[in-house]
């Protein structure tokens, strides 16, 4: 009350929406109330920010990993606009850029393609400052077993002693040269003449590699 005839209304939302103010006069409502109005996002903050998707956890390699980020200001209000420099840094055994498409909405779509398997720290920064839970821990997986990098090594692969048992042992990679980590693959062996077939036992270890004997 400012003893003057007006009055001065304050409030502090901190949610982003869009509200009905309401103002009466002896319990009734004054011209034009309820007023529409937006209370809109504040400015980012990247320790509020946010990023969700599998690109965060675990990829195949040669798949495109994917993630999304949501920029927030000090409330936790989503943004709506793009326009904030966000960036990607992918560290670990392998090399793969980290690509961030601003989606002019407050989120930013980010994908990379990683082909060396192993642990990996992806840091996220928006105005170069990391956002939540960043650097994320990002394990990059063999894919598939592919016949033309998978090897073979042991002395039976090129002699034997008659009557004595030889081994061999057989390591699945995939098509960029990981090694595989888990068994399951048909593994096959055959060792013959033009006129005798020699048993070959394959023994699946589990961990992506095989013994042959025989």
């Amino acid at each position: 009350d400012q003893n003057d005839g007006t009055y001065v209304v304050k409030y502090k939302a901190k949610s982003s929406a869009q509200y009905n103010l309401r103002i009466t006069l002896d319990g009734e409502p004054i011209k034009g109330s309820p007023f529409a109005l937006s209370v809109l996002p504040g400015s980012v903050i990247a320790s509020k920010s946010s990023a969700e998707g599998t690109g965060l956890v675990e990829v195949i390699a040669g798949e495109t990993a994917e993630f999304l980020i949501q920029a927030k200001d000090k409330n936790g209000n989503n943004l709506t606009k793009g326009g904030q420099d966000v960036t990607g840094n992918l560290n670990g055994p392998g090399e793969a850029k980290v690509t961030i498409t601003d989606l002019n909405d407050g989120t930013y779509k980010g994908t990379y393609v990683a082909t060396v398997a192993g642990e990996y720290e992806l840091s996220i920064r928006i105005e170069s400052e990391e956002i939540t839970d960043s650097p994320f821990v990002v394990q990059i997986l063999p894919a598939s077993a592919s016949s033309d990098f998978s090897d073979a090594t042991g002395e039976g692969l090129s002699s034997s002693i008659a009557g004595v048992t030889q081994e061999i042992i057989v390591q699945a990679k995939d098509g960029f040269g990981n090694n595989l980590t888990k068994g399951g693959d048909d593994i096959t062996s055959k060792l013959s003449t033009d006129e005798l077939e020699v048993p070959v036992e394959v023994h699946d270890n589990h961990d992506g590699t095989y013994k042959l004997s025989y």
